[in-house]
């Protein structure tokens, strides 16, 4: 969840692996999100349906995020209309090598190495700190396994699994889906979701009324002025989402750039897509994050 949480009993080590990758899919079902439908059917009705408010989107862009909560499962998701023709984006987001480069951009995570898993399988492995000024030291292993599902001329659909997380958090889930639009643009679902024991949402919503009480989401609550946003365990699934959404968005911006100054410019452009949105995403300064980057991998 990538956001402070205090300790609890059930805290696994730092970078402890705990659990078998060979079930990684087991459980998940709470975690389930809807693919029923083939992907570029499905996201075409998604697109259609959201087209006018991407247009409208108060957020700057054409982007739109949602989020839920419910029998202890958030989920955050963005859509969002992107100036990447499809085979580009198809071709980058097809490599597990990108998507290290791309989770390790968020403030709190250390390093991404990629590799191989069991039954030759692809396995993302991310150190993840409770806070972004934490040492790489004192991180915990988030282990993903990393699946292409589809990948053709008409869709995409990368689906990452990890069945325990940092701190009482579980059933991890991110799914990218993605089809071509025309004038060579594409559009996009990030969808990330996970799961919360009792302990972990005890700790969250003690931070949350402490040190996290002024932290706020995205979506605007209905009937309560203009300037209410969502808070609590929400705020905080659509902040996660939001970051990650970005840090794709910046690894495309740098894409273009000689490879020798690709990391250094997506780390810029990451931040600075972040503080477009201040009230929900700042927590440092430029300096600060590009030190703590520099020393991370890739």
């Amino acid at each position: 969840m990538h956001e402070p949480l205090p300790s609890t009993p059930s805290m696994p080590r730092p970078w402890a692996r705990r659990g078998v990758l060979g079930a990684l899919l087991a459980g998940l079902a709470g975690v389930a999100m809807a693919q029923d439908a083939p992907v570029r059917e499905r996201l075409m009705r998604e697109y259609q349906a959201l087209r006018a408010q991407l247009a409208s989107s108060p957020l700057g862009q054409p982007l739109l995020i949602s989020s839920s909560e419910a029998d202890a499962e958030l989920r955050g998701q963005v859509h969002a209309v992107v100036d990447t023709a499809f085979a580009d984006l198809c071709a980058a987001l097809s490599r597990p090598q990108a998507w290290c480069e791309i989770l390790v951009l968020h403030l709190n995570t250390k390093r991404c190495v990629a590799g191989d898993g069991s039954s030759g399988s692809t396995n993302l492995a991310m150190a993840v700190t409770r806070k972004h000024d934490h040492a790489a030291k004192d991180a915990f292993l988030l282990d993903f396994r990393w699946d292409r599902v589809q990948a053709g001329p008409d869709a995409l659909q990368i689906v990452m699994t990890a069945p325990e997380g940092p701190l009482g958090t579980a059933n991890y889930r991110i799914v990218l889906d993605a089809i071509a639009l025309p004038g060579g643009k594409s559009f996009l679902s990030f969808a990330y979701a996970c799961r919360f024991s009792t302990a972990a949402r005890l700790g969250m919503r003690t931070y949350l009324s402490t040190f996290g009480r002024d932290k706020v989401g995205f979506t605007k609550v209905e009937g309560q002025g203009e300037d209410v946003y969502v808070g609590g365990m929400r705020g905080v699934i659509e902040r996660t989402a939001m970051r990650y959404y970005l840090a794709i968005e910046a690894w495309f911006a740098a894409s273009r750039a000689p490879a020798t100054r690709q990391r250094e410019l997506r780390m810029q452009r990451w931040f600075e897509a972040t503080e477009r949105y201040p009230r929900q995403l700042h927590e440092t300064d430029l300096a600060e994050y590009l030190a703590g980057k520099r020393q991370a991998v890739p």
